[in-house]
Protein backbone atom coordinates (compact mmCIF):
# COMPACT_ATOMS: atom_id res chain seq x y z
CA UNK A 1 0.00 0.00 0.00
CA UNK A 2 2.83 2.41 0.87
CA UNK A 3 4.44 1.80 -2.53
CA UNK A 4 1.17 2.65 -4.26
CA UNK A 5 0.89 5.92 -2.32
CA UNK A 6 4.48 6.85 -3.21
CA UNK A 7 3.86 6.07 -6.87
CA UNK A 8 0.72 8.21 -6.90
CA UNK A 9 2.60 11.12 -5.33
CA UNK A 10 5.38 10.88 -7.91
CA UNK A 11 2.93 10.75 -10.79
CA UNK A 12 1.05 13.74 -9.39
CA UNK A 13 4.18 15.87 -9.53
CA UNK A 14 4.62 16.16 -5.78
CA UNK A 15 8.17 17.25 -4.88
CA UNK A 16 10.64 14.44 -4.23
CA UNK A 17 11.46 13.35 -0.69
CA UNK A 18 15.03 13.33 0.63
CA UNK A 19 15.41 9.59 0.02
CA UNK A 20 14.26 10.13 -3.57
CA UNK A 21 16.95 12.77 -4.02
CA UNK A 22 19.53 10.23 -2.92
CA UNK A 23 18.25 7.81 -5.52
CA UNK A 24 18.28 10.58 -8.13
CA UNK A 25 21.90 11.35 -7.28
CA UNK A 26 22.80 7.67 -7.73
CA UNK A 27 21.12 7.54 -11.14
CA UNK A 28 22.83 10.82 -12.09
CA UNK A 29 26.25 9.38 -11.25
CA UNK A 30 25.50 6.25 -13.27
CA UNK A 31 24.38 8.44 -16.17
CA UNK A 32 27.59 10.46 -16.07
CA UNK A 33 29.72 7.30 -16.09
CA UNK A 34 27.76 5.79 -18.97
CA UNK A 35 27.95 9.04 -20.94
CA UNK A 36 31.70 9.16 -20.39
CA UNK A 37 31.98 5.61 -21.76
CA UNK A 38 29.96 6.48 -24.83
CA UNK A 39 26.86 4.54 -23.78
CA UNK A 40 24.48 7.39 -24.59
CA UNK A 41 21.34 5.26 -24.58
CA UNK A 42 22.18 3.93 -21.12
CA UNK A 43 23.05 7.43 -19.93
CA UNK A 44 19.75 8.75 -21.25
CA UNK A 45 17.83 6.10 -19.34
CA UNK A 46 19.76 6.84 -16.15
CA UNK A 47 19.23 10.61 -16.44
CA UNK A 48 15.52 10.11 -17.12
CA UNK A 49 15.24 7.91 -14.02
CA UNK A 50 17.08 10.49 -11.95
CA UNK A 51 14.71 13.17 -13.25
CA UNK A 52 11.74 11.14 -12.02
CA UNK A 53 13.07 11.39 -8.48
CA UNK A 54 14.36 14.98 -8.51
CA UNK A 55 13.55 17.69 -11.01
CA UNK A 56 16.88 19.41 -11.61
CA UNK A 57 17.98 21.62 -14.52
CA UNK A 58 21.23 19.70 -15.01
CA UNK A 59 19.24 16.52 -15.58
CA UNK A 60 17.17 18.19 -18.30
CA UNK A 61 20.38 19.45 -19.90
CA UNK A 62 21.97 16.01 -19.79
CA UNK A 63 18.85 14.42 -21.26
CA UNK A 64 19.07 16.96 -24.10
CA UNK A 65 22.77 16.14 -24.64
CA UNK A 66 22.02 12.44 -24.88
CA UNK A 67 19.20 12.98 -27.37
CA UNK A 68 21.49 15.20 -29.44
CA UNK A 69 24.28 12.63 -29.60
CA UNK A 70 21.78 9.86 -30.38
CA UNK A 71 20.39 11.89 -33.29
CA UNK A 72 17.00 12.53 -31.67
CA UNK A 73 17.24 16.18 -32.65
CA UNK A 74 13.62 17.15 -32.01
CA UNK A 75 13.79 15.72 -28.49
CA UNK A 76 17.11 17.47 -27.93
CA UNK A 77 15.57 20.78 -28.97
CA UNK A 78 12.58 20.20 -26.71
CA UNK A 79 14.77 19.49 -23.69
CA UNK A 80 17.19 22.36 -24.37
CA UNK A 81 14.19 24.72 -24.52
CA UNK A 82 12.91 23.30 -21.26
CA UNK A 83 16.37 23.80 -19.76
CA UNK A 84 16.37 27.44 -20.87
CA UNK A 85 13.21 28.07 -18.84
CA UNK A 86 15.34 27.62 -15.72
CA UNK A 87 17.42 30.69 -16.68
CA UNK A 88 20.79 28.95 -16.65
CA UNK A 89 24.09 30.81 -16.66
CA UNK A 90 25.04 29.15 -19.93
CA UNK A 91 21.87 30.30 -21.71
CA UNK A 92 23.74 31.97 -24.60
CA UNK A 93 25.67 28.78 -25.35
CA UNK A 94 22.50 26.71 -25.21
CA UNK A 95 20.70 29.16 -27.54
CA UNK A 96 23.56 28.82 -30.02
CA UNK A 97 23.32 25.05 -29.74
CA UNK A 98 19.57 25.27 -30.34
CA UNK A 99 20.08 27.36 -33.48
CA UNK A 100 22.50 24.76 -34.80
CA UNK A 101 20.12 21.92 -34.05
CA UNK A 102 17.15 23.69 -35.62
CA UNK A 103 19.19 24.30 -38.76
CA UNK A 104 20.19 20.64 -38.88
CA UNK A 105 16.53 19.63 -38.54
CA UNK A 106 15.56 21.79 -41.53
Amino acid sequence: MRALVCLCLLLAGVPAHAEDKDLARDYYRVGEKLYGRGDYEGALQAFEKAHRYAVRPELVFNIARCHEVLGNLEEAVRHYRLYLTTRPRDAELVRARLENLEERIR
